[in-house]
């Protein structure tokens, strides 16, 4: 991350003018929309739609607003060997564009709650970073505060959806066989619901089901004798009550409810004034 915060640095207008103008944050939406007739499986896209339209108005509105450190050539993977940078490779793809997309890309890719259980379980590699945590070590290497960086990352999650979509249908029309597309294809929904939790802020109102809560539920619920209210304002996946109701002893409890709403929160939780414990589960720090 060091050396990718050292690349964004790069005074882009004096070395790499010839890449042409910056892409807008509209545009970085919109120019996905000519893959979308040639996906394969659209079964697996029923959320493209509104992640699209959240995607679209954060672009015109907040996201549009919020500062860029600067604008630069952006995505290029860099390859390490044995902890050493050799070389920053990849440059056929680069483009002038906000640098928190790479951030966002990268953070993405090793965000587990992001993909299917099939990659999900190697995300992230054993001893690398979370996504949160390349964020951080960004942010650190920068030198200064960034703006947030969720929309890059649902845009990032977006994007992949459909690039294996694509990629899928490419290989089933036999025009470039790859049948590691059949497995990544099953991330695809993963990744929209990721999406559209991030760029609308369901992933921090929803408490107990979402990322932070998840791994909390399971945690205490491991622990003999403790009692847990799941608060969420919808409930959980299967996945995850299958997870933690393994045995009899556990006594765990799932309340519904609108944390916005302070009248119903109150109605909620009037039968739990034992309550001992609070953990406050948001992913980000959002009004929502």
């Amino acid at each position: 991350m060091r050396a990718l915060a050292g690349i964004h640095r790069v005074a882009w207008r004096d070395t790499c003018a010839y890449l042409g103008d910056p892409v807008p944050f509209a545009d970085d939406v919109e120019r996905w929309d000519r893959f979308l007739p040639k996906l394969a499986e659209p079964q697996r896209f029923a959320l493209q739609p509104r992640v699209r339209r959240a995607s679209a108005r954060e672009a015109a509105g907040g996201c549009a607003d919020r500062p860029i450190p600067r604008r630069l050539p952006g995505r290029q993977p860099v390859f390490s060997f044995a902890g050493e940078l050799l070389a920053v490779i990849d440059w056929e793809l680069t483009g002038i564009g906000a640098t928190l997309n790479d951030v966002g890309w990268l953070a993405t890719f090793n965000t587990k709650a992001a993909w299917d259980e099939t990659r999900g379980s190697m995300v992230p590699s054993a001893g690398f970073p979370s996504g949160d945590e390349l964020v951080a070590m960004y942010q650190e290497a920068w030198g200064a505060k960034l703006p947030d960086v969720a929309w890059f990352r649902a845009l990032a999650a977006y994007k992949f959806a459909i690039i294996a979509g694509f990629n899928l249908g490419l290989h089933r029309r036999g025009k470039r066989h790859d049948p590691l597309w059949e497995i990544t294809a099953l991330s695809i929904a993963p990744l929209l619901e990721h999406a559209a939790g991030v760029c609308s802020g369901e992933a921090a109102r929803d408490g107990c089901a979402r990322v932070i809560g998840r791994a909390v539920v399971t945690r205490l619920c491991a622990r003999a004798g403790v009692e847990v209210v799941g608060l969420a304002r919808r409930a959980p996946d299967a996945g995850l009550v299958a997870a933690v109701r393994g045995g009899a002893r556990i006594r765990l409890q799932w309340v519904s409810c609108d944390l916005r709403d302070a009248a119903a929160t109150r109605a909620a939780l009037a039968a739990h004034r034992d309550t001992t414990h609070l953990v406050y589960a948001a992913l980000y720090e959002k009004p929502s």
